[in-house]
Order: structure tokens, then sequence, then C-alpha cells
């Protein structure tokens, strides 16, 4: 008795090929998410080329002017609100929420004085209406930096500005910022 071979018809493997290309875009562009995948950063970035005499002319920039900020992609969208306090010159940050809370994996808040001194804190996960308070100066602008860094190891800086007197500034979407001086 002979064996019949199956040969497959020339319609089923090009189906075959459109579900493995179709699967393959879906992964590859984000729409699927892949489950208990942990993405690490390199452990040593690669040694910089050395600085030319014009680059190492260069003054450093000021630690109390502001720079431009990072724009979030859509969905990783927290907004944060920055207050000083007239009498103590307390600057609080406050999460107000967003569609990425859920992504954020720590928030980090530095607060630069007009002197150059600063002070820095951290909140792991924050959630919607967690705040941290920093001591900012009672007379003269603080800059205050806001870094939101998201379980996918990316960060970016959504607010710098300098904040004054008793001031209310929401925002922190990113795109922005920049300007001033301490």
């Amino acid at each position: 008795m002979m064996k019949r071979k199956r040969i497959l018809s020339p319609i089923t493997l090009m189906l075959a090929g459109m579900v493995c290309c179709a699967g393959l875009l879906l992964f590859s562009c984000g729409c699927c998410e892949a489950v208990g995948v942990t993405v690490e950063k390199p452990a040593k970035q690669p040694a910089a080329p050395p600085l030319s005499e014009e680059q190492a002319a260069a003054p450093t920039p000021d630690p109390c002017i502001p720079q431009p900020t990072d724009a979030v992609p859509a969905g990783y969208e927290v907004e944060t609100g920055i207050s000083k306090e007239p009498i103590t010159g307390d600057i609080t940050v406050r999460v107000n929420g967003g569609k990425g809370i859920s992504l954020m994996e720590i928030m980090y808040v530095t607060v630069v004085h007009p002197d150059g001194s600063s002070s820095q804190t951290a909140m792991s996960k924050p959630k919607v209406n967690d705040e941290v308070t920093l001591r900012g100066t009672k007379d003269g602008s603080d800059r205050v930096k806001i870094e939101k860094r998201y379980l996918n190891g990316q960060t970016y800086t959504t607010d710098d500005t300098l904040v004054a007197g008793r001031e209310l500034r929401t925002g922190g979407q990113g795109g922005g910022g920049g300007g001033g001086g301490c």
C-alpha cells in the first residue's frame, strides 16, 4: 500500500505566511504585550570620545536655568502639579493622574536653589494624589525638575521650570519648559 503525500496548496501556504506576518507586526508595534519579559539596560555605556578644545572650553549650563523637556509618547501621560508655599518656601509636587500612571516605575523630583545647591527625592510607583515636599527658598525662584521613569526603561523629563512665591503650575506632559533663570 502506498502512502499518499500531502501537498499543501499555494493558498494554504499564503494564508499561513499572512498569519505569521500579522503576528510579527502586532508584536513589534506594541499592540500585544509580552507578559513577564524584563528589559535590562546595558551595564556599561561606551566611552565618550575625547572633547575637542572648543567643547572643553564651552561653559557648563547654569544649574538654575530650566532646560527643554521631553515629549512623552501617547498613553504614557501623567499630570503633575507644582506649588510653592509663600511663608516657608516649601515646594510640593503632586501626582494628578493620567493614562500612564500604571506604567510609571519611579518619579524623581529635583529642586535647584538660587545658590546652586539642590535636593532630590524619588517616588516609587506613584499613585494619584501622592505628593512630595522639598525645601525651597523663601525669597527667590527655585528650579523644579521632574523626571519620570517607566516600566519600559525610558526616562522623560516632563517638567523643568522656575517656581517663585505662591504659584501653582500644572502640566507635566513634556514638550515645553526652558527659559528663565534662578
